[in-house]
């Protein structure tokens, strides 16, 4: 009887631990805040591109050039530590809200154009392309404004916590004059307590 019991049990455990580590999977909605991710998330990628586009919209140096004003987005520099596509998920989110935001107040050329010409004149120069030339060829792209931009990063742990703090700097340069006439930082800082397990 003794062993019919301990059998059972083996067998009810077994199927316990293999039931839980089978774990689950299910969607959840984009809009929902993603407090899980130590690193960026999606969430972070929409807080920081909405407070750039707001600041943008809102800057009065808009007010000098012809509407619409033709921008194009150079690869935004990743500078952290961590493997982030920044192009895909800032430089995508950015053009995305500028465009959709309905201001009619931007308009983008498209990044290819621009990249193809850039590629050409580095072929020229030995890959040496400096950004009064990148300037330069964008203006002989038909652009107006040139956006660069950068994400850095700071990451300080301890055994139980571990702090990120992200920051997107983003520019615009006047291909015209070659100056910069729009300057944009927003940060974030994300903090993480670990549980005794990990």
């Amino acid at each position: 009887m003794r062993k019919t019991w301990t059998a059972v049990l083996a067998c009810f455990t077994a199927a316990l631990m293999l039931g839980g580590c089978a774990g689950s999977s299910r969607y959840q909605s984009t809009d929902q805040i993603d407090d899980l991710t130590r690193g960026v998330s999606d969430t972070d990628v929409k807080l920081l591109a909405n407070k750039i586009i707001s600041d943008l919209l809102a800057s009065p140096f808009v007010e000098r050039y012809k509407k619409p004003v033709t921008i194009s987005l150079l690869p935004i520099v990743n500078s952290t530590s961590e493997f982030i596509n920044t192009d895909a998920l800032f430089g995508e989110k950015i053009m995305e809200a500028i465009i959709n935001s309905g201001a009619g107040v931007f308009e983008f050329v498209d990044r290819k154009l621009l990249d193809e010409t850039i590629r050409e004149a580095e072929l020229a120069a030995d890959g040496l392309v400096s950004q009064a030339e990148a300037t330069r060829l964008g203006r002989a792209a038909g652009v107006t404004l040139l956006m660069t931009g950068e994400l850095t990063s700071i990451r300080t742990h301890t055994r139980s916590t571990d702090q990120r703090y992200y920051k997107l700097s983003l520019r615009l340069v006047d291909t015209e004059r070659n100056t910069v006439v729009w300057i944009s930082n927003e940060e974030i800082r994300k903090r993480s307590d670990r549980g005794w397990m990990q």
